[in-house]
């Protein structure tokens, strides 16, 4: 179980282009001042002295990746939308290692995770610290994986989902997303038409671009 307060040690989110400095526990996209990309800060220092490799070990696999919850950017445990994303194993491939002439050669089975993919990690982490920030409806352009994730772990939080999808995604990857809940809008087209058709009515709608 996660605690009530977490320590995150996120201290600032700063324009990678700029270096202009934002406050983390505000909504934050692109830099208002170039448009730059901005980047989380966490004080590396800080979290060495609230955790260790012993703490770490102690706490439940159950957690997943947010056994790491200080080098995480949610602040309250009663906001953390989690499915048991992470935690998953690392299977030696003893034969390809010895074809490569390596010694310890492990594949991280990333196809446990919710939704079958890494996506999951990413948007537990997203749709947490959306929820956190007030943020009631969330958007995203995408080819299947990561609008599934989107969708599955905003029904999880309670948060309308938006996802636009180009048409000849396949059909397998738009019965997953319709299936939490999502409302699913087909866009002619690639990802990139997908993005540009959201980028239109976001602001209108309230749509948050994850």
């Amino acid at each position: 179980m996660l605690p009530a307060r977490i320590n995150s040690t996120l201290k600032a989110i700063y324009c990678t282009k700029c270096g202009a400095i934002y406050d983390p526990n505000k909504i934050n996209t692109v830099c208002p001042k170039c448009g730059g990309v901005l980047y989380a800060d966490y004080d590396i220092e800080h979290a060495k002295i609230l955790t260790n490799r012993d703490l770490l070990r102690k706490r439940p696999r159950s957690l997943g990746l947010w056994r790491f919850m200080e080098l995480l950017p949610v602040r309250e445990g009663r906001n953390v939308i989690s499915l048991g994303e992470g935690a998953t194993p690392l299977i030696k491939a003893r034969r390809l290692s010895e074809i490569l002439g390596l010694r310890n050669l492990y594949i991280k089975d990333e196809s446990l995770n919710p939704t079958g993919t890494f996506k999951a990690r990413g948007l537990s982490v997203a749709v947490s610290k959306a929820l956190e920030l007030g943020i009631r409806k969330v958007g995203m352009p995408s080819s299947g994986n990561a609008g599934a994730a989107l969708a599955l772990y905003a029904a999880r939080a309670g948060i309308k989902a938006i996802i636009y999808v180009p048409k000849d995604t396949p059909k397998t990857m738009l019965t997953e997303i319709m299936m939490y809940g999502a409302e699913l809008r087909l866009v002619d087209g690639t990802i990139a038409d997908a993005g540009r058709e959201l980028s239109k009515v976001k602001d209108v709608e309230g749509i948050f671009d994850m």
